[in-house]
């Protein structure tokens, strides 16, 4: 099956041929059990679309060691793991996301800031029944 993978500490984003999920997750860098799921976008008319994967602490990470990218104006940190899934949401290849998908690479946490700041990128928040208990602090 294939799917992308993000590295940003090399400003790279790449297609991937893996046996499973969990070794797609494995050549990414991350450890399957340990990661957060997202969805990217949906097809018009809702079949089908892309999702993320990334290590669930990234965005907690010593920020002097982790670097960080957006795709729209949403901020991941560390390796990801992009995979297409169809009407059913079965995982099906991904074929070419550098076709759908062009993150916005930072180097550090002070690019980030001033990303966040010109409102290029939507702070990182965590809400629990609509109260925020943790936010990124750049």
């Amino acid at each position: 099956m294939k799917y992308g993978r993000i590295n940003p500490f090399e400003h790279k984003l790449d297609v991937i041929d893996a046996g499973d999920f969990s070794m797609a997750q494995r050549m990414c860098g991350l450890e399957p059990g340990r990661v957060d799921h997202g969805h990217l976008w949906r097809n018009p008319g809702g079949f089908g679309g892309v999702a993320i994967v990334v290590d669930e602490h990234s965005l907690r990470v010593p920020k002097a060691t982790q670097r960080y990218f957006a795709i729209g104006r949403r901020l991941y940190a560390g390796a990801a793991l992009l995979y297409a899934f169809d009407e059913y949401g079965n995982t099906i290849d991904y074929e070419d996301p550098a076709a759908d998908v062009s993150p916005a690479w930072f180097g550090s946490a002070d690019e980030v800031e001033r990303a966040i700041e010109a409102g290029h990128v939507i702070r990182p928040f965590r809400a629990i029944s609509g109260r925020i208990v943790w936010e990124w602090a750049g």
